[in-house]
């Protein structure tokens, strides 16, 4: 299902000012934004999802840094949306996310943070299952994905280890289990869900319309 970020992986971690004043930090001599300038580059990974910022008040964005693109999205939610939106940012190293709460780079008041978890216990949270079944916008920030790319593909595609006895043996939500439980043995998620769940006339269970959400996250073009 993917695995924690392990700190043994970063081998230098610094924190460099840009040009226009803004920290940046720098792990495995990959700076996480512009060093020239931030908001800048914050403002055009932006733009590139801007229709679909204004379209879904739901957004899921890979990768905290310090934050930059995640103010610049949050403002263009807050314009399109009032209050009525949610933003959501998985960043595996939490080295990072203390940081940039310690400089006060991200107003937590406007979004949730799920920093340095395993992806096993992503999937295991309530509330974020719940937002996936929002099939939110998902927004990739491409320093971040690319740094910790075995993570994120890890989150978005659910691979490994998805075959029924393993996938019993990590899920701890019993209503959960026992939903899986009932569809006996399979290979994967991926084809319990083609297989068997997208085949079903009737969606019966609001479970249902989780795994499709789940598959929903495999196939989005972020």
């Amino acid at each position: 299902m993917g695995s924690r970020m392990n700190l043994n992986q970063i081998k230098t971690y610094e924190i460099k000012t840009a040009k226009t004043g803004e920290k940046v930090p720098v792990v495995n001599e990959v700076h996480l934004h512009s060093i020239y300038n931030p908001m800048k580059e914050a403002e055009s990974i932006a733009s590139k999802h801007l229709n679909n910022i204004k379209a879904k008040k739901n957004i899921l964005i890979l990768g905290l840094g310090f934050g930059y693109h995640v103010q610049e999205i949050v403002r263009i939610a807050r314009e399109s949306h009032g209050d009525n939106f949610k933003v959501i940012v998985i960043e595996p190293n939490l080295k990072v996310t203390n940081d940039a709460r310690e400089l006060n780079l991200v107003n937590e008041d406007d979004v949730i943070i799920y920093a340095g978890e395993d992806v096993n216990s992503l999937y295991q949270d309530s509330e974020l299952v719940d937002f996936l079944t929002n099939k939110p916008t998902i927004i990739a920030h491409p320093s971040s994905f690319s740094l910790y790319q075995t993570y994120f593909k890890g989150f978005l595609s659910f691979e490994a280890k998805s075959d029924s006895e393993t996938t019993m043996g990590v899920i701890q939500n019993e209503e959960f289990y026992n939903y899986l439980k009932d569809f006996g043995s399979f290979d994967s998620i991926e084809s319990l869900i083609d297989g068997t769940i997208l085949n079903q006339t009737v969606l019966k269970d609001e479970k249902d319309h989780l795994m499709l959400a789940y598959r929903h996250l495999m196939l989005s073009d972020f």
